[in-house]
């Protein structure tokens, strides 16, 4: 020891207080003594002993009462109690206030000296102990995770850290599954067994998350000697929650992450839409609860939401009669919201979120909907939902959701993983519906090569129209189907089909009206109406015929040839949304293909009923041609009218004065009325509609006889439904009607107006026929008379211009008798040239008289140049190339039907320039001039001249060959080469 122990004596003896003293420094001790208790507590405060001798009896206090104080200020001081008056009462006392020992007198000394040692040990060993314990505590201190000590027996915990005391409080001394764990036992995963026993002095490690604050800790037990001697509980706990949130998170990620593998390896393995949407809810419904499972797309265009597939309490409903939702704007709307924000939406009470929604619709137990809110009082209804974007390259395509009859059934696990297999689904489903387009275009363009090839098959108009109605019919379900042609010119509406339930409606014609078909005849675009009650504010009053019901759908489409519009085909249902543009864009691309079909059908029929129509009109013509009896006539021309009409029966009616009156009738017979109409007789001014067609002179129609207001039923006429008339009329006067009824309404159209104005023409004929065949008779008398009277005159006129021209040619020859015969040998060949190129006789017979007469012009050349011997000087020469203009001069005011002065004024033109008097060029000069030059060059050569003697034929065609299309015409020279050489030809 480097100071010496102090030991307090407190006793009133003082020879005890020195012997005691003396003897306790001999044996090492500081010793210090006191008489009394006050100055036992003083000297205390100067220092304070490590053990105390106190005497039972002292003057001013009890040495009991002493021991008390001193216990209070120095608990660290070991009090040994001295006393000659012990009793039990004393000793339990002084143990119960702390004595160490409790001695009586007289003393033994040596073992009140091993008392006060061992007194002295037992403080050393406490300072020791504590100084133990507070070098532990200040470790456990500086520790800055939880750290506690308890006792395993009790479960008292003995010390908390700083840390731990922040977020428990000052918990000492509570036991410790109550302070933590906020148990009234022991926690059941205790580890006190594996900490002490066969495990004692190893660490345990192990992670729990706590009950109060839910953190998560990763905790090291293990068992340790307190400063006491016990062997206690320690632990320090290491706060891991971030770390097992993040384990988690990756778990969770894992987890979804596995689950959309399965997923998309279980789509991998699965074609058809149905299939996936099942696959898809086979998953999430072991994933999470789904009461009710939905998904539904977004149509962009539309703004539309659209449910696809639907599963309530594991039943698969028909999304056919879902309606669609309209996209609602911000702020509104479940699913609207997930496409606006493109994020998961989270209704933990579902009633509350639907409070923001202006569309709700619920299920009902037969698998429709209905629109509003479930009942209140209605348990299987959901409470609440969760809704996630279904995306695909970061666009939103549809919203995937979960229900739950729960309230707050999900969690943000169950938003992670329905987003994930939403991903996963929306590529998948969009694959799907690519390939189910795909299919369902091919489908469509098999069904429309399939009605092609059907309505291609006839040329029937309604044969074409009952193939039409099947097909369509087959690929479309419609509860009613018309399919209507438009007459322009008319503005009617032609209906040859109508069908309502099965029911076929007769063919009916009606004027365009205010109406949905009216819609789409007037804007030639096709017209879709999904659900007509929610749409009608922008749509007409639709039409009703048949079962007198309004469809709910209603799609029509134009039948155009580019810009022409031939009808409209209509498919109906009584339920909506029954068609959408699927269905649009196939009977668009039908009705394309039987508007061509049906124009060659009815261009077939019209050529048909025109071919029909003119034999009908040639055998009523040969009628009217052979005979001059009227009532023969009209009788035949009433059975051609009965081939091209469609009606029941027909008959004549003449004018007489104001009345008019039947002359003759057919098929009256098989409708009773054959006596009655035999002696019919009526005023006219008393029938409307046959005065409308005297005064206008033009057809008229009447569809139906009951709906018309000038309609006058005549005597047994009743059968009569529908009626057509037209006028005879002769010299623009309406002599008499044509008339034919029919026994049902619609009957008749403005075709068969035209078909019978044509008969009626034709009867007018035949009234007129013999005025006019005699008329005619006359005029062609005269006429052949006239005509014969002026051919003599032509003739005569023809001769007397050969005479002149002759006579012409004869003054010429007169003047120069060495080209005596000249021109009339050279219109000889040029004759023959002309014939042998093909030329037409009038053209020869115009060659031939310019010919005769082409060297007119030498009549003003001194008959001493033409007869001179010698070669012509310049002058000479000049004078000679003047006669082709002195000729043309003489001749042009003569007029001749033939160009016979133009082709003597250039009869000695070349091809190439260098003839006379205009030096022309090839295609300039005339082919009768071209002809006239090979024939005069020939002719010139083979005779004699003043000048010289004749050079023979063969020089001549000599010249002619080696100048052929130089100077002369190619054409001209091988025809006259031909004449020569094969056929003979001589001058004469």
């Amino acid at each position: 020891m480097s100071t010496k122990t102090s030991i307090l004596i407190v006793d009133d003896d003082p020879n005890f207080r020195k012997t005691l003293s003396g003897i306790l420094r001999a044996r090492g001790y500081a010793p210090l003594a006191a008489a009394t208790g006050k100055a036992a507590l003083d000297r205390i405060e100067e220092e304070a002993p490590a053990v105390a001798l106190i005497d039972l009896k002292l003057e001013d206090m009890s040495g009991l009462e002493l021991m008390g104080k001193i216990k209070e200020c120095c608990p660290g001081t070991e009090c040994i109690v001295l006393t000659g008056y012990a009793s039990q009462e004393s000793a339990i006392d002084a143990v119960n206030l702390g004595a160490y020992s409790y001695e009586q007198k007289p003393y033994d000394m040596e073992q009140l000296l091993v008392t006060v040692r061992r007194a002295v040990e037992k403080r050393e060993a406490e300072e020791a102990l504590n100084l133990e314990r507070q070098q532990l505590l200040s470790i456990f201190g500086g520790i800055d995770e939880p750290v506690y000590v308890s006792d395993p027996n009790t479960y008292e915990i003995l010390y908390v850290n700083a840390v731990l005391r922040e977020e428990f409080g000052d918990v000492v001394g509570q036991k410790c599954y109550q302070a933590f764990q906020g148990l009234k036992s022991p926690c059941p995963f205790c580890t006190n067994e594996h900490i002490f026993g066969e495990n004692l002095g190893q660490s345990y490690i192990w992670e729990f998350q706590n009950r109060i604050n839910h953190r998560w800790y990763r905790c090291i037990d293990k068992a340790i000697r307190w400063p006491d001697g016990r062997m206690v509980r320690y632990e320090m706990a290491v706060d891991i929650t971030e770390r097992k949130r993040a384990e988690e998170r990756v778990q969770r990620l894992l987890d979804q992450q596995i689950a959309a593998n399965q997923l998309a390896l279980a789509l991998g393995e699965t074609r058809g839409l149905d299939e996936i949407y099942h696959t898809i809810y086979k998953h999430v419904h072991k994933l999470m609860d789904a009461e009710a499972f939905i998904v539904s797309f977004y149509d962009k265009e539309e703004k539309l939401i659209r449910a696809g597939y639907v599963v309530g309490e594991g039943t698969v409903l028909d999304t056919a009669s879902f309606p669609p939702i309209p996209l609602e704007e911000v702020g509104h709307g479940t699913q609207s919201q997930v496409i606006h924000t493109g994020q998961p939406l989270y209704a933990p009470d579902w009633r509350k979120a639907m409070e923001r929604t202006k569309t709700e619709y619920t299920f009902t137990e037969n698998g429709t909907v209905s629109e509003g809110p479930p009942s209140p009082e209605e348990e299987d209804f959901s409470r609440s939902a969760l809704y996630v974007p279904m995306k695909i390259e970061g666009e939103t395509i549809g919203v995937m959701q979960a229900q739950s009859y729960q309230l707050d059934a999900y969690s943000q696990e169950d938003i992670d993983l329905l987003s994930a297999l939403a991903n996963v689904a929306a590529i998948a489903i969009q694959n799907a519906r690519l390939y189910d387009e795909t299919r369902s275009r091919a489908e469509r363009l098999a069904v429309v090569n399939h009605i092609a090839r059907a309505v291609g098959a006839t040329l029937h108009l309604d044969e074409l129209m009952e193939t039409v109605y099947q097909e369509v019919t087959s690929v479309f379900q419609a509860d009613a189907f018309f399919i209507t042609l438009y007459d322009e010119e008319a503005n009617e509406l032609d209906f040859r089909i109508r069908v309502d339930e099965g029911v076929r409606e007769p063919p009916q014609r009606h004027p365009l009206s205010v109406g949905l078909t009216s819609l789409v005849i007037t804007e030639k675009k096709p017209l879709l109406v999904r659900d007509l009650e929610r749409e009608r504010d922008r749509l007409p009053l639709p039409e009703v015929w048949g079962t007198m019901k309004i469809s709910a759908s209603w799609l029509g489409v134009p039948m155009l040839i580019g810009e022409q519009l031939i009808g409209v085909i209509c498919v109906q249902a009584y339920r909506p949304h029954a068609y959408g543009e699927e269905e649009q864009l196939l009977l668009s691309t039908i009705a394309d293909q039987v508007a061509v079909a049906i124009e060659q059908a009815r261009l077939y029929e019209a050529e048909r009923e025109q071919r029909e129509l003119a034999e009908a009109l040639e055998a009523a013509a040969a009628a009217v041609s052979s005979t001059l009896e009227p009532d023969q006539v009209l009788d035949r021309i009433l059975e051609e009218v009965e081939r091209v009409v469609a009606g029941d029966a027909f008959n004549f009616m003449l004018i007489d004065d104001d009345t008019i009156r039947v002359v003759r009738w057919r098929g009256y017979e098989s409708l009773g009325g054959a006596d009655w109409i035999a002696t019919l007789s009526i005023p006219i001014a008393e029938y409307p509609t046959l005065m409308k067609m005297v005064q206008s002179g033009k057809p008229l129609v009447v569809p139906d006889t009951a709906a018309d207001p000038d309609w006058v039923r005549v005597g047994e006429e009743a059968w009569m439904c529908s009626y057509i008339g037209a006028p005879v009329q002769v010299g623009g006067v309406t002599v008499g009607l044509l008339n034919a009824g029919g026994t049902r309404p619609g009957q008749f159209g403005p075709a068969d107006a035209h078909r019978l104005q044509a008969f009626a023409d034709a009867a007018a004929a035949a009234i007129e026929n013999a005025r006019l065949f005699e008329q005619a008779q006359q005029e062609i008398a005269e006429r052949k008379q006239a005509e014969e009277e002026l051919q003599d005159t032509l003739e005569k006129l023809r001769k007397a211009l050969g005479g002149i021209i002759q006579t012409v040619a004869l003054t010429v020859e007169m003047k120069d008798p060495y080209t005596a015969g000249h021109q009339r040998r050279v219109a000889n060949l040029a004759r023959a040239i002309a014939t042998e190129m093909g030329l037409s006789q009038e053209q020869i017979e115009g060659l031939r008289m310019a010919g005769g007469i082409h060297d007119l012009g030498k009549i003003a050349i001194p008959a001493e140049i033409l007869s001179t011997p010698i070669r012509l000087n310049d002058f000479q020469w000049g004078m000679i190339k003047t006669h082709p203009q002195v000729g043309y001069d003489i001749l042009r005011t003569i007029d001749f039907p033939w160009p016979v002065a133009q082709v003597v004024l250039q009869h000695h033109e070349r091809l190439d320039g260098s003839g006379y008097p205009q030096g022309l060029l090839g295609e300039e000069i005339m082919l009768g001039a071209r002809i006239l030059a090979v024939a005069d060059v020939v002719e010139a050569m083979s005779s004699h001249r003043p000048y010289r003697p004749a050079l023979g034929v063969d020089k001549a065609l000599e010249e002619i060959s080696q100048n052929r299309g130089v100077l002369y015409d190619a054409e001209a020279v091988d025809a006259c080469l031909k004449l020569f050489t094969e056929k003979g030809f001589e001058f004469e």
